[in-house]
């Protein structure tokens, strides 16, 4: 990209052009960015977006992109533009695509345990009424993950792949660093994570776990599990990878 020195070549009209206020360049920039403001972080740049909305909306709507404001939560969350994302006769809501736009995909392990999550999150806002965010243990996390990935026959092995799997969902903003063998649970995780569509996911991988432990030998009798015969995100690869689903993060 070629950048151009305003200086040298503006003109004496360009004195008297109207400028954007400050707060609103800072916050503006701070969402695209980061894709997401979070007042408990940002809470200056928060509250610039929500006192200059249609500013800021003005500025990202030639970018075909827009905002969602959750003031329950106190985030404001970049967006590809519904111009781009409604299903039409040439395409699905799925099928769109944007310049300026990176789309993360997740794994299908990183999806079901996103799922685990988005569950104790609807659980803690269905049941509390404070507004912290919440936590869950890790061990929690681990025994609730095994019985969809298996038995690696180690703690280690079980705990070391559960790590990586938050490490990628950190990336994504949905939740914190362990600390203290405790995982807290970002809000944003209400805006990339359907609760409804996460547990058909979660019933749909229940089946399949009953019906691999239920299929029968040729002798009759319940089919044992061999080694390399993994369930559906049971990621055994060198660099822990599994394959890829539809649940994903957007970022500019």
């Amino acid at each position: 990209m070629t950048i151009i020195d305003a200086g040298a070549t503006a003109g004496p009209d360009d004195e008297d052009r109207p400028t954007t206020p400050t707060a609103v360049k800072a916050a503006t920039q701070e969402l695209l960015k980061y894709g997401v403001l979070d007042a408990s972080t940002k809470p200056k740049l928060h509250a610039a977006v929500l006192a200059h909305r249609n500013e800021v909306a003005t500025i990202l709507e030639p970018l075909d992109l827009a905002m969602r404001i959750d003031d329950v939560r106190g985030l404001v969350v970049l967006l590809v533009s519904p111009r781009l994302t409604t299903a039409t006769d040439d395409r699905s809501a799925d099928e769109w695509n944007h310049p300026l736009v990176r789309r993360h995909r997740l794994r299908m392990d990183q999806s079901l345990l996103l799922a685990i999550l988005r569950r104790h999150h609807v659980e803690h806002e269905r049941t509390s009424s404070d507004t912290s965010s919440p936590t869950v243990a890790f061990d929690d996390l681990l025994s609730e993950l095994q019985p969809f990935l298996g038995d690696r026959g180690s703690e280690l092995e079980e705990s070391n792949r559960l790590r990586r799997l938050l490490d990628g969902l950190k990336d994504h903003g949905v939740v914190s660093e362990v600390v203290d063998d405790v995982v807290t649970i970002r809000p944003l995780i209400c805006h990339l994570a359907d609760p409804e569509s996460l547990e058909v996911l979660l019933a749909h991988y229940r089946r399949l776990v009953t019906d691999l432990r239920e299929e029968p030998r040729g002798d009759g009798g319940p089919r044992s599990r061999p080694a390399d015969d993994r369930r559906p995100g049971d990621a055994h690869t060198a660099d822990g990878d599994g394959g890829n689903n539809d649940a994903g993060d957007v970022r500019p």
